[in-house]
């Protein structure tokens, strides 16, 4: 998919009725129903009347996305997403657990490759990709390939349904044991220590804020530490980070359509590094570990106000404290520079 946030514009794009914005009566692409004139606008860009066909809209979206479709729900055609090289570089290699850190265990990339070996709280587990050869080689309802684990002190195994690469595709097909039954059971016990399998996931995201999660079977001790779900502190950051910009367009999105300004989304921590955190308005430090409604927390100040027709944008913005920013107004300067008041 596109870097960055540049997916999610790619997709509002596609989900745009060509009709282009819903005025208001105009009935609903899923559910035949008025449009409302006061339906958010992103549902009356998308000719939907409600949130709950929004998320139908959506849900039907990302079905045809995954059929390999070439053309979107309108039969306009589909640029198809670049698809992300794995971030792997290693060889076949040894995961172990680091008891610290988020998360306390090595991990890297999409996921495991045949050779490997990962350790979680002392139990080790070894990885094999299989193939069809034949129909019989197992049930055909199963896919062409699967990815087989394997505890090495009990040789129990746990096998998963994964693509030709051997990332995982489905949930865990069968466990075994080495006496060749199958079961259901996710349990086992290795020696003396009773262990469970795991599909462990761990979100992250590139340098470039490009989304992958590294999903494994796993086994673990029963009751210990283990967790199988992680975000890195980078995956968590670029979610704080979507949040902020998607809060910052939609508290000045209205007033920007209203003076048919431009709006670009960004977010606001971007514009408050890029002025050293100093006050546009009063030059003078501001403190970044201060919050609204604090007066002299930080606010993003549009220099040119959107009353005045200005941008939401990168260059007609600047750091001010909150309190600087209630006296401007819509002014296009500011006259205080004192905070006694504050």
């Amino acid at each position: 998919m596109p870097d960055g946030h540049a997916y999610w514009d790619w997709r509002d794009l596609l989900l745009m009725h060509p009709d282009g914005r819903a005025r208001g009566g105009e009935p609903c692409v899923k559910c035949e129903a008025s449009i409302p004139s006061n339906a958010h606008w992103k549902n009356r860009d998308r000719h939907v009347c409600s949130p709950r066909c929004n998320v139908n809209l959506s849900r039907q979206f990302n079905r045809r996305m995954r059929s390999g479709a070439d053309t979107d729900l309108h039969g306009r055609e589909v640029v198809e997403p670049t698809p992300m090289a794995n971030p792997r570089t290693s060889g076949a290699r040894h995961f172990l657990t680091l008891g610290s850190g988020e998360p306390p265990f090595e991990w890297e990339g999409f996921g495991v490759v045949p050779g490997d070996v990962v350790e979680r709280y002392g139990v080790l587990v070894s990885y094999a990709l299989l193939h069809r050869e034949s129909e019989q080689a197992w049930p055909g309802s199963w896919p062409d390939h699967v990815l087989t684990a394997m505890e090495l002190t009990s040789r129990h195994t746990a096998t998963w349904g994964a693509d030709a690469e051997g990332n995982l595709t489905s949930l865990c097909l069968l466990y075994g044991n080495p006496d060749g039954q199958w079961t259901y059971d996710p349990t086992f016990t290795a020696g003396d220590v009773r262990c469970q399998w795991y599909r462990e996931r761990v979100s992250a995201c590139t340098a470039q804020g490009r989304e992958y999660e590294w999903e494994a079977p796993v086994a673990a001790p029963v009751g210990s530490e283990y967790k199988p779900a992680w975000w890195t502190p980078e995956r968590s950051e670029l979610s704080e980070r979507r949040r902020r910009e998607s809060s910052s367009l939609a508290r000045h999105a209205r007033r920007v359509r209203e003076q048919a300004a431009m709006r670009e989304r960004f977010d606001p921590l971007e514009v408050y590094e890029r002025d050293g955190w100093a006050c546009g308005l009063c030059h003078q430090p501001v403190n970044r570990k201060l919050a609204w409604p604090d007066p002299l927390s930080p606010s993003l100040d549009h220099v040119v106000p959107l009353a005045a027709g200005g941008d939401h944008s990168r260059a007609n913005t600047q750091l001010a404290h909150w309190i600087c920013n209630v006296r401007k107004g819509a002014r296009l300067t500011e006259a205080a520079t004192s905070h006694d008041n504050a």
